[in-house]
């Protein structure tokens, strides 16, 4: 058993590769890999991705970015985050991925983060040692706007998978019965708003996310988030590729695209911009900027997208959204509280845990997915 890292120029040819393309089980996607070497914080030399093999296959690997940690001096740390850790179910019991985490703690110097891990593999994680023991809880909202019973249920039971059909046609029930709700027009962009949709940032519109980005410890600036845009992990298609149905991991759906909201408002000041991803039925708000006094006017234009665009899932983990969503008749047949986990390095958590941090849902690599 052998440990191999790559590079941005590394990976770069490694994707080029027979072995890359021959072997049972990639490592990567090719669209991420050309993402992950497209990032701007990416230096040469910081290693993007971790291969545990022998001699005929790959036995596990670990993705990760390198991203930027903002301190509460204003002080600023490159950091790395796991984005991905895969062992074969073959392989399994050997202790590799504890030995991949052990890697990229010494490759990254213990700056090492992790967001929405399963919590499962927390086990290896302290094993290494090198992170905090408690992990990082993200408090969020997910509004239920439409029925689902055929997309959430499925996953959990056998039964439900043998019922799809039937829980198809249970949807489609509920949905006719409760749609009456979306004529509301309280579900409507209100009369005093423009709202604008983009395909990328500017350097305006970069200013004033800059002014609403005190205590991120992620924040990223202009290039890194024009980065996540215009280079996604997911790429729209009907169909899996031959060479990506050997990735464990989500690289192709139906609808997956991020969609950007300006908001104004009668005196046409900009009072709000909103980073979503749109994959499947689900919408999640993964950036949200907007001034503190507007946000009724935010929330309500929120609202009519969700019915606009037709959305069956909702999830924020924006705080005072989701103080203003729970107090609101929303479009939502029913909401939930739901949670995320940050696994943190230790020399980072006295940062974290600051009262005034603040982590947006997009963050580290949670933004492509």
């Amino acid at each position: 058993m052998m440990i191999e890292t790559f590079n941005r120029a590394e990976l770069a040819t490694y994707i080029q590769s027979k072995t890359y393309r021959n072997q049972a089980a990639i490592p990567i996607s090719y669209h991420r890999a050309l993402s992950q070497i497209a990032n701007p914080r990416v230096g040469a030399d910081d290693v993007l991705l971790i291969i545990s093999k022998n001699k005929k296959e790959v036995l596990g690997y670990l993705g990760i970015v390198p991203e930027q940690f903002h301190f509460s001096d204003g002080s600023v740390q490159k950091v790395g985050a796991m984005s991905c850790i895969w062992v074969s179910p073959q392989a399994r019991g050997q202790g590799i991925a504890e030995k991949l985490v052990r890697k990229a703690l010494a490759l990254y110097d213990g700056q090492l983060v992790g967001a929405d891990y399963v919590p499962g593999i927390k086990k290896i994680y302290d094993r290494s040692e090198g992170f905090h023991t408690e992990p990082y809880d993200l408090s969020g909202l997910r509004l239920y706007v439409r029925a689902n019973l055929a997309r959430i249920l499925p996953p959990k039971k056998p039964l439900f998978r043998k019922i799809k059909p039937l829980l198809k046609l249970a949807d489609q029930l509920i949905n006719i019965i409760f749609s009456f709700r979306f004529l509301n027009k309280k579900f409507t962009i209100p009369a005093n708003v423009r709202v604008e949709t983009l395909e990328e940032l500017t350097e305006v519109d970069y200013q004033f996310i800059n002014h609403h980005q005190s205590g991120e410890v992620f924040a990223r600036d202009l290039d890194a988030f024009n980065w996540m845009l215009e280079h996604p992990w997911i790429l729209e298609s009907p169909t899996v590729d031959a060479l990506h149905q050997k990735y464990y991991f989500s690289s192709f759906e139906k609808k997956c695209r991020h969609r950007l909201l300006k908001i104004y408002n009668k005196e046409k000041d900009l009072i709000a911009i909103l980073i979503f991803l749109h994959r499947g039925d689900h919408l999640k708000l993964h950036y949200g900027y907007f001034q503190g006094a507007s946000i009724d006017l935010v929330g309500k234009t929120l609202f009519s997208f969700l019915v606009k665009w037709k959305i069956k899932t909702f999830t924020s983990f924006h705080a005072q959204l989701n103080d203003w969503m729970e107090q609101q008749n929303s479009p939502a047949l029913f909401t939930k509280k739901i949670q995320r986990n940050y696994v943190i390095g230790k020399k980072l958590w006295p940062t974290v845990e600051a009262e005034e941090t603040v982590i947006q849902s997009g963050d580290l690599d949670a933004g492509f997915t």
